[in-house]
Parts: C-alpha cells; structure tokens; sequence
C-alpha cells in the first residue's frame, strides 16, 4: 500500500513560499536602508564640496582686496555678494495668470516640461527690479506633484499656486487679457496695472488655437505679441509659456519691442 505524499508536499510548498516572502522583503528593505545610505553620503559629500568653494571664494577675495589696497591706481572691482532683497522692499506692478487648466490635451512628459517652464518663469520674474505678481492657476493633481516634489517652492516669493481655474477667477480680476498668437490684435505696451492671462499648454503646435478658443468662451479680449510688426522674417509663431512672460518682463523693462522680443525668442527661430 503506498503512502500518500500530498499532504506533507503540500507543507513543504507553504515553507517554501513563506521562505521567498521573507526573502524578498529582507532584500527589499536591504535595497532600500542602502540607497538612504548612498544619499546620506552623496548630501555630505555635495555639503563638503560647497564649503571647499566657500572657503576657495574667501581666499580668492582676500587676495584681490590685498592686491587693490596695494594698487589702488588700477581700480581692481572687489567682487561681493548681491544682499538679497526684503520682500517688502518689494514693488510689484502688474498681474501673470499663468493657465494650466489643460492637462487633458498633455503627456505626462509635458506636463513636467510645463513646470520646468513655471520654474524659468519664477527665476526670471524673481530678478526683476518690478516682478509681476505670478499666479499659476488650474493646477491639476499631475502638475502638483512636481510642484510637491521640488525642494525649494515652499521657499518661492511672490507667486501663488491654486488649484481654482481662471474660469472660476475672472470675476474677481479687473480687465484681464488672454495672450493668444492667433489674436487679431497686438500688444501695443504695459501698464502697472495691467493683468495678463498666458496659457500653461506645452503642445508642440498639436492644439493650435486651443487658448484663444478658451478665452473667446469666456467673453475675455486677447492680444498677441507685437512678432510681425518687429522682426518681419517672424510669422505665426507659438512661442513657450517661459517666453512669452520673459518678453513682457523685457518690454516692461525697456519699452523696446523688438529688442525684447530677439532676447526672448529662442536663436533656432532666426535660421
């Protein structure tokens, strides 16, 4: 009579598999203390390398201030650093609505360009002596992510994120215009009051005209960036979010369309 095997194979399988769990949750947890490891080490090792250029930067404008005092007749510039600025000391003119209600017509890909562009778009507004006070509006769940994930922009100044779409805040805003390249109407200049409403798509010319349809559902007035009437080799381009807002900077700056335009417009457009 032969014995039955079942029963205790049946056991050995229920080890086997518990064994495999605990395997894979051992090196898991492995994996993950040593990767916690290599960015420990990595954040000591940037810290080390930040304070060996500190320390280079002081030893270098210590010998320029020498060489200065000892050759005053040669005028040598003593390099310091740019204080930073008191936000109240701050004055803002103007308002940048930068709309990203459209996250159903974006790539995931697209979408982290777009806050690559909002991150430009601080940067620059940032080092202006008059900031346009930056509203980055219809932040959807895929952008705020990024938002979330960068270090830095609980520290960003003068710039709010909300998650309420410009349809819902128009009525709060005081004649707000949606920049649009298929406007029939160009920007003549800016005032401080003015209120600019930019579209936060990234769509490669796939949904061309999708803002100003927008904007014409809403009742809002467009205008365009003055291209044609200044750089005449220019017709129907659609320029990056970034772009747009770093000639209105420009402009705002220098009162000099063309000028502010060829600073802004990428060089690949020129050839």
């Amino acid at each position: 009579m032969e014995k039955s095997t079942k029963g205790s194979n049946e056991g050995y399988d229920l080890i086997d598999d518990e064994y495999i769990k605990q395997h894979k949750s051992q090196k898991k947890e492995e994996k993950k203390l040593k990767k916690i490891k290599y960015l420990e080490e990595k954040k000591e090792r940037q810290n080390e390398r930040r304070q060996l250029k500190r320390k280079e930067k002081k030893e270098r404008i210590k010998i320029i201030k020498k060489e200065a005092l000892e050759h005053p007749e040669e005028n040598i510039k003593i390099p310091y650093r740019k204080k930073k600025r008191d936000i109240k000391d701050i004055v803002c003119t103007g308002k940048v609505f930068i709309d990203c209600d459209y996250e159903e017509l974006m790539e995931e890909k697209d979408i982290k360009s777009l806050f690559k562009e909002i991150e430009m778009i601080y940067s620059f507004n940032h080092k202006q002596e008059h900031p346009f006070e930056l509203i980055i509006c219809g932040v959807g769940s895929s952008l705020k992510k990024y938002i979330d994930k960068h270090p830095n922009t609980p520290q960003w100044r003068l710039i709010t994120f909300t998650d309420k779409t410009i349809n819902q805040l128009i009525n709060t805003l005081h004649l707000p215009v949606y920049l649009t390249a298929e406007s029939s109407e160009s920007l003549k200049g800016i005032n401080d009051n003015d209120i600019f409403i930019i579209g936060g798509l990234v769509d490669h010319k796939q949904h061309k005209g999708v803002s100003q349809q927008k904007a014409e559902s809403l009742h809002l007035p467009t205008l365009k960036l003055p291209i044609e009437e200044n750089i005449s080799s220019m017709k129907n381009i659609v320029m990056a979010t970034n772009h747009v807002f770093e000639t209105l900077c420009r402009f705002k700056q220098s009162n000099n369309w063309k000028d502010s335009l060829e600073k802004s417009i990428p060089s690949r457009y020129f050839k």
